[in-house]
């Protein structure tokens, strides 16, 4: 009789080689993941938006307290400007930079081929690496110092300037916004409509910048503000804003703004000082207009350029 034979089928796969081999594979896709993390950034328009929340609740407070209602588009002030520049000319500041990195507005503005004076908000996520951008790209950098706005809110307080604090809580303040936003050679105030109007504390941050020899460019968020004169009175090189060009933030608004702007320089024969924010609108109207205007024979400088030392 023949026999019947029996091939064996082979050993399955042990288990745990099977575990190993899952476990790998887990560790190699976590490890992609990882390095994927560290090479984009994300800042999409949604992230954007987010990061905008998250920075109402500790510096970007405008949202909460609008803090210019009250103060003109156009102030046409006389202030101590360089004399040794007698030409119509544009300083075009634009606030509000830190909380957005790769959007078409910030990426726009750093690309821009024209001198550009930047004020960022320290402590924000993209704070130091806008600022360092900046100045890479032949921008100037400012830190827009966030100051105590009238109604403000207390439990947000440790985040502003406010007339409680003692000098030493001041210098630490100051102290700590120059390692946030690295070469900035100045300061504006974000908000600030209470602050800028008490005299002590106003002349005690224009100390602060002799010590440091940094400038002063007051916004005028309030009609009563001291900063300016603060600063003169301490020898320090100032400026006061003329023109908010996106207080209504409409590009039909935002140009006819600048174009105030320009027919004040004309008048003036002298620089213009305007502010801005990185909107899209004000992105839209400057990045097509600016352009133009040079073509004019409008020259467009950096605050330091202008501003007058005493």
């Amino acid at each position: 009789m023949n026999k019947i034979v029996r091939h064996s089928a082979p050993d399955p796969v042990p288990r745990s080689a099977v575990l190993l081999s899952a476990v790998a594979l887990l560790l190699y896709l976590v490890l992609f993941l990882v390095i994927l993390v560290q090479h984009l950034d994300w800042t999409s328009r949604d992230s954007n938006e987010l990061d905008s929340l998250a920075a109402v609740s500790s510096y970007h407070l405008e949202t909460q307290v609008p803090d210019r209602l009250s103060v003109p588009e156009l102030v046409v002030s006389t202030p101590d400007l360089d004399p040794k520049v007698t030409v119509p000319a544009l300083v075009v500041v634009l606030d509000d930079f830190g909380n957005q990195w790769n959007s078409e507005v910030v990426q726009g503005v750093l690309a821009l081929d024209v001198p550009l004076t930047l004020a960022v908000i320290p402590h924000l996520w993209a704070s130091e690496r806008v600022a360092r951008a900046a100045i890479k790209n032949g921008k100037e950098v400012i830190v827009h110092l966030p100051m105590q706005p009238v109604g403000e809110n207390a439990s947000l307080e440790k985040h502003y300037l406010h007339a409680s604090m003692d000098n030493r809580t001041v210098d630490d303040f100051l102290e700590d916004a120059i390692r946030a936003v690295p070469g900035a050679i100045g300061l504006n105030n974000h908000m600030g409509s209470a602050a800028t109007q008490d005299s002590s504390l106003m002349a005690r941050v224009a100390g602060w910048c002799g010590r440091h020899n940094w400038l002063i460019l007051d916004s005028i968020t309030h009609p009563s503000t001291v900063l300016y004169r603060e600063a003169d009175r301490a020898r320090v090189p100032a400026v006061r804003r003329d023109i908010f060009l996106d207080h209504r933030q409409d590009e039909a608004s935002i140009r006819r703004q600048l174009e105030r702007a320009v027919d004040l320089a004309k008048r003036r024969n002298g620089p213009v000082v305007v502010i801005g924010h990185p909107h899209r609108e004000t992105w839209n109207v400057l990045h097509q207009e600016l352009p133009g205007i040079v073509a004019e024979g409008i020259s467009l400088l950096h605050l330091s350029d202008v501003v007058y030392q005493p």
